[in-house]
């Protein structure tokens, strides 16, 4: 159960990675 935690938790990691990233290409796009 504690290794499918942390599976869990840094594949939460890499989404929320790719969202800033997403969110930082589009200020640059638009800001």
């Amino acid at each position: 159960m504690g290794l499918l935690f942390s599976a869990a938790d840094s594949w939460l990691s890499v989404g929320d990675t790719r969202v800033i990233h997403t969110a930082v290409a589009v200020k640059f796009m638009f800001g």
